[in-house]
């Protein structure tokens, strides 16, 4: 049983060992690359890690570009919000201190410590 498993695995060695094949890979024509002839060679066979890392690199930034853009969004969006917020806050503060200071004005009116004055403040001369 053990020397079926080792004869097994030695041809698949030798299977497997592009180096001994008789195929010719020294040309790098449009047939070879048709027929698949070149990607028997060692070339490829030691770029195919660096390739399939470069494509998980290039998907992991398309996908942080996209979360990026959401997240951009929001912030925007709430900047907006906020300004909006800021904006109705200082509204509503200067409405409550003109009521405050025409109510002021009006019980001055009505207890008679302020009256309208009969001269102008300024004159005009011609």
């Amino acid at each position: 049983m053990y020397n079926i498993l080792k004869n097994t695995i030695k041809n698949a060695k030798e299977f497997t060992d592009y180096s001994k094949s008789t195929i010719s890979h020294t040309g790098s024509s449009i047939g070879s690359v048709l027929t698949g002839r070149a990607l028997l060679g060692r070339l490829p066979q030691k770029t195919v890690p660096y390739f399939l890392i470069f494509t998980v690199f290039c998907m992991c930034k398309i996908g942080l570009r996209y979360s990026c853009g959401d997240a951009i969004i929001k912030i925007d969006k709430l900047n907006k919000e906020l300004v909006e917020v800021s904006n109705e806050s200082k509204t509503f503060s200067a409405q409550l201190l003109g009521q405050g200071k025409l109510s002021t004005v009006e019980k001055m009116v009505k207890d008679n410590t302020l009256s309208v004055p009969k001269n102008p403040p300024y004159e005009i001369y011609k």
